[in-house]
């Protein structure tokens, strides 16, 4: 089974949403956003802070799925009538393969009376143009290695390993620069060889672990 997953931005600073849109229908208006998280803490962090940035909204509705067996899943409709937006925001969720994802659809009422069908088609809607605004990663698995070198090569390597798409998951600074990567099983030899080479085997890389790593085509 392939498993798929977003990554958050980063805005001014701070971790924002890896997609986000906007739905109207009839006056109200569907703020959506879609976010990668680990725990149920994560989602109640971001549906405080959603609170806190539309308090006049009437509904927070939302879905997550977290763990690639499914552990933690959830359909909230908040208020809304049962089965019109929690569920159909799960659907997105499903339909795109996503794991450790979780969507929130913010409502604020615009005067007009929607129905149960123009509301799952509203729900379903933000929903979907949320992740359509989000790169979307594939799960593979991969190994974490770590790659020490000198500052006087640190930036042709980071800039190797930029170009080439792989993820830098850490950086660190003292006597030398030492960046841990990972890297999809497929590409791990290539990847030792080529520090190697680009260093003149003055690179020292060691493998750390093998996991799952996200993998993203653009």
């Amino acid at each position: 089974m392939t498993f798929n997953t977003v990554r958050n931005s980063i805005k001014d600073g701070r971790e924002a949403p890896a997609g986000e849109a906007l739905v109207v229908e009839k006056k109200s208006k569907f703020y959506s956003s879609v976010w990668s998280v680990n725990s149920e803490e994560d989602v109640n962090k971001i549906i405080a802070a959603e609170k806190k940035r539309f308090p006049d909204a009437r509904h927070y509705c939302y879905s997550y799925v977290i763990g690639k067996a499914r552990e933690k899943v959830r359909a909230a409709d908040d208020g809304e009538p049962q089965g019109t937006a929690g569920r159909p925001i799960l659907e997105v969720i499903d339909g795109n393969g996503l794991i450790d994802t979780f969507i929130i659809v913010t409502r604020i009422f615009g005067g007009v009376l929607l129905g149960t069908g123009g509301l799952t088609r509203a729900y379903s809607q933000a929903a979907k143009e949320a992740v359509e605004n989000a790169i979307i990663f594939r799960m593979e698995a991969g190994k974490q290695f770590k790659v020490t070198v000198g500052y006087n090569l640190s930036e042709k390597i980071k800039y190797f390993i930029e170009q080439n798409n792989l993820e830098i998951v850490d950086t660190a600074y003292a006597g030398e620069v030492v960046f841990t990567v990972n890297v999809a099983m497929d590409r791990a030899e290539w990847f030792v060889k080529s520090m190697s080479e680009m260093s003149a085997s003055r690179a020292v890389v060691e493998e750390l672990c093998e996991l799952d790593i996200a993998v993203s085509d653009e």
